[in-house]
């Protein structure tokens, strides 16, 4: 009787360990193959950076269609995706200073931007005053080979910060280089 109970014992907690890797497995395939059949990504699959979520999304979105349609205004409900930009910039932080929502897949105006010693997180970021236009070639992770465009050398940004914060901050140089074309990136602007 009493092998009994632990051979059952055993049976309950392997089917439930089976249960959560075919879930996160499932999860896992079901996004991979959604990417390669409708976003035509370019895949990295580099390094997890969170070793809780393991599956955090390294996959580039270069989807045309999908990168030119305009992002719709991130709530508090979006935390998740934007711990994921964060996350996926980081996988991707030798090839890559910023990342906008759409870049990952969810159409939300979010954008993640590297500022030297950390990444910072912006929700909903409006430029609401730019000064020194000047010309500048730009690449992109979604799109292959560099275009030339055109960008400010100041500008001052209005944004939410992580915790759903009103902020508003002035950038030069090459952070506002990159914060503006993150943001063309949530408006549906490709260089």
């Amino acid at each position: 009787q009493r092998q009994m109970c632990i051979r059952d014992s055993c049976t309950f907690i392997h089917s439930g360990i089976l249960k959560y890797m075919y879930k996160y497995f499932t999860d896992f395939f079901f996004q991979y193959i959604h990417y390669i059949f409708f976003c035509n990504p370019i895949i990295f699959f580099t390094k997890c950076i969170c070793p809780v979520r393991m599956f955090c999304n390294l996959f580039i979105t270069s989807d045309i269609f999908f990168l030119n349609q305009p992002s719709e205004p991130a709530t508090e409900t979006d935390r998740k995706t934007g711990m994921d930009l964060l996350d996926t910039l980081k996988a991707h932080e030798e090839e890559c200073v910023g990342m906008a929502a759409n870049m990952i897949g969810v159409r939300k105006n979010i954008i993640a931007v590297h500022m030297g010693f950390m990444n910072v997180l912006m929700y909903n970021p409006k430029i609401i005053k730019k000064s020194g236009a000047y010309e500048t070639e730009e690449g992109c992770l979604s799109l292959a080979g560099v275009r030339k465009c055109m960008r400010y050398q100041e500008i001052e940004v209005q944004y939410q910060d992580v915790n759903f914060k009103q902020q508003r901050q002035t950038y030069s140089g090459w952070i506002a280089q990159i914060i503006q074309h993150e943001i063309d990136h949530c408006r549906g602007i490709l260089i």
